[in-house]
């Protein structure tokens, strides 16, 4: 177990790190505060390898013991993990950094390479071989769906399977269900987060007497 002296050098360590890191966001760092960066990563880095040295020790003992109802042991596995994907550095161009404005900017430039478009206007070409969507079909993907579709794709699934945590199936739903009213202008469903997974089951006009 942590002290409280302990407890209360990480707290101010990882305080005074937010500090510096929020400093980095807005102007570029002093080669002071990106030494005090360093050296503050420094203590945590060796604060967690030593806490989580500590809590495998006692929880590969207790697993000894109690077996697998000691989670205890896979957590601290877990923290130590999680401690050693911590990025204290990289490389970048070569060069080791431990900037985090460095290491932030490389960052959002890599990744904001791979997801900008490449060319401003793209060409339009002609292929006949390629399989292309109408324009009927490509109203088809945005249009509205209506009870028919949803009474097909229940109907579509397995008797024994449920869409439910209460446990009824599909084959009670439709046991207990009868046909869906004639397709009509209002019976179209305006949204996804409109259908209750039993909207079938539940509707007035469904269920069997």
């Amino acid at each position: 177990m942590e002290s409280i002296k302990e407890q209360g050098e990480l707290g101010l360590w990882e305080s005074e790190i937010r500090v510096i890191e929020v400093k980095a966001e807005s102007q570029p760092l002093s080669s002071d505060d990106l030494q005090k960066h360093g050296s503050l990563k420094q203590k945590i880095s060796i604060h967690h390898e030593r806490r989580n040295l500590d809590i495998r020790q006692k929880a590969r003992a207790r697993w000894a013991l109690e077996g697998d109802e000691n989670s205890s042991y896979f957590h601290g596995l877990f923290k130590a993990h999680s401690s050693s994907n911590r990025i204290n550095g990289m490389v970048i161009n070569g060069n080791w950094s431990t900037s985090p404005d460095h290491i932030k900017n490389y960052a959002f430039e890599f990744f904001k390479s791979k997801f900008s478009e490449p060319l401003g206007q793209r060409p339009t070409f002609l292929l006949p071989s390629v399989a292309t969507l109408s324009e009927v079909e490509k109203g088809l993907l945005i249009s509205i769906f209506n009870l028919e579709e949803i009474r097909m794709a229940v109907w579509d699934c397995g008797n024994d399977k449920s869409p439910g945590p209460d446990g009824f199936t599909f084959g009670f739903i439709k046991d207990k269900t009868t046909h869906l009213p004639k397709q009509t202008s209002n019976t179209h469903v305006q949204s996804i987060n409109d259908i209750d997974p039993f909207i079938i089951y539940h509707h007035p006009l469904l269920v069997a007497s």
